[in-house]
């Protein structure tokens, strides 16, 4: 028996949304992740990709990963992949291991926690769709290639950032069957940016095709369960929550 004031909570995740609006990321964190488990979101409006809006977004990163520690978060997010990685993997892996040394939890990022994603799943041909334009075309063949992937093409929904979050759930799953009927040789689809909903795509591609396929939401969801040592494997969103 209870008497109805439960304050069992499993795992706090605290993450830092790089975003115009965050809205989805909320809504499909709680789909799937177990009960018990919580997140703890502060934002970080992003309006355009310049060298001062990262290096903004970065400070701003930083005091929110501050306030997740005095919050007792128990795995703290900097998220934003592109800010993560816009000093390099090596300079990335540095100040995880100084913050984590100075909060005394598990610090990661976006880019690590899809970096640890594609290890897990055995990736090597990397497919890649994002819900933007096509002038970004190539923005991530950088960082693949220097985590020992293989850049495969890539497809693009050609939303403005405003509008991500208003992107049909079946754009991804099209997106997704056309980028595999181009380039056959792709092992593995990723869906860049946690702010579009993919998640629904993911098993329905992984059968058709024999792939796997990794939205980005999805690392984030499983480094974090993982490193808060919750370790329960989840139906319905892909391979990694299944398997790993």
């Amino acid at each position: 028996m209870t008497d109805g004031f439960d304050d069992r909570v499993r795992a706090r995740i605290g993450f830092t949304s790089v975003a115009y609006v965050t809205e989805t990321f909320p809504q499909v964190f709680y789909e799937i992740v177990p009960k018990g488990v919580r997140l703890c979101l502060m934002m970080s409006q992003l309006t355009q990709s310049t060298p001062d809006e990262m290096k903004r977004i970065h400070q701003e990163t930083l005091s929110h990963a501050r306030a997740f520690a005095r919050a007792k978060c128990d795995v703290i997010f900097l998220g934003g992949a592109p800010t993560n990685l816009s000093h390099g993997w090596e300079s990335l892996r540095q100040r995880l291991a100084e913050l984590q040394t100075e909060f005394g939890a598990p610090v990661t990022s976006n880019a690590t926690a899809q970096l640890n994603a594609f290890r897990a799943l055995g990736a090597k041909n990397v497919g890649v769709v994002n819900p933007y334009g096509s002038h970004r075309v190539g923005q991530h063949d950088k960082h693949l290639k220097e985590a020992g992937l293989n850049p495969c093409g890539e497809a693009w929904a050609g939303a403005t950032v405003e509008d991500y979050h208003l992107i049909p759930k079946r754009t991804a799953y099209d997106l997704g069957l056309a980028l595999k009927q181009k380039h056959p040789e792709i092992d593995t689809i990723f869906y860049s940016c946690p702010h579009w909903n993919v998640v629904d795509a993911a098993e329905p591609l992984e059968r058709e095709l024999g792939v796997n396929v990794l939205p980005s939401i999805t690392a984030i969801i499983w480094e974090g369960l993982r490193l808060a040592g919750v370790e329960d494997r989840i139906d319905g969103y892909g391979k990694l929550l299944r398997e790993h």
